[in-house]
């Protein structure tokens, strides 16, 4: 690139958004520009490695419930009176799902009401009040949990915190904050993403998913860390 598509290239995407860039890049703009375009492949390969796993993770729920309740349509019948979530407790979980419903319309099936239902709506299956009204039995989706140790307990607790690295990150992306640095700071550091990313490894080893299923998402996602943290 020449100083005039340099420029021309900062001009389009601003010198707010590339300032923290440069910064790192003490001044090298041509640099700072590649470190951008870096950190939106590593944006792209965490995002396929999230939507991949949160259609796994919210199948294994919902057909969970189906067969622990004997009914495709367990959601509808939870928020309704005498549901495992009709209590007054639950109101914004019954709120979600009945917008979820709505938006949909007077006919849907549980395919297309499953994934209208967020991440964090999936994750807070696990959250202490939602799991004891399920009957404390939804750990069953993990089939290849470890056992807890005096050390560290492998229990819903513990996939609620899991999952809120994971839903921290989607947010992140969502909202097209930089991955690469901390937040609000021209410093990079990928911990947070690390510790995302390896949390969707061990839930997804947990459930006993194939790792073809996020294998090549994985390849790419590593080259782009590795990449990322040459700039330090």
């Amino acid at each position: 690139m020449n100083k005039d598509q340099i420029d021309h290239i900062i001009q389009c995407l601003s010198g707010d958004r590339l300032s923290r860039y440069v910064k790192v890049c003490n001044g090298n703009r041509k640099q700072a520009i590649k470190l951008y375009r870096i950190n939106l492949r590593l944006s792209v390969e965490c995002f396929c490695l999230i939507c991949h796993f949160e259609v796994v993770l919210r199948n294994a729920i919902y057909r969970h419930y189906a067969a622990e309740k004997n009914n495709p349509k367990w959601l509808e019948h939870a928020i309704r009176a005498g549901g495992m979530y009709s209590s007054a407790s639950f109101e914004d979980t019954q709120r979600i799902v009945s917008n979820a419903a709505k938006r949909l319309g007077r006919k849907y099936s549980a395919s297309e009401l499953v994934p209208a239902l967020d991440l964090g709506f999936w994750r807070h299956q696990f959250k202490d009040s939602l799991f004891r009204a399920g009957g404390k039995s939804l750990l069953r989706i993990f089939p290849h949990k470890p056992s807890s140790s005096p050390r560290v307990q492998y229990n819903h607790t513990y996939v609620f915190k899991q999952l809120a690295k994971i839903n921290a990150l989607r947010n992140r992306i969502a909202h097209h904050e930089p991955l690469c640095f901390v937040r609000k700071k021209a410093v990079i550091d990928l911990s947070d993403v690390e510790k995302a990313v390896l949390a969707i490894y061990e839930l997804t080893r947990w459930l006993g998913v194939n790792k073809a299923v996020i294998g090549s998402e994985k390849r790419y996602l590593n080259k782009a860390l590795r990449r990322i943290k040459r700039f330090k």
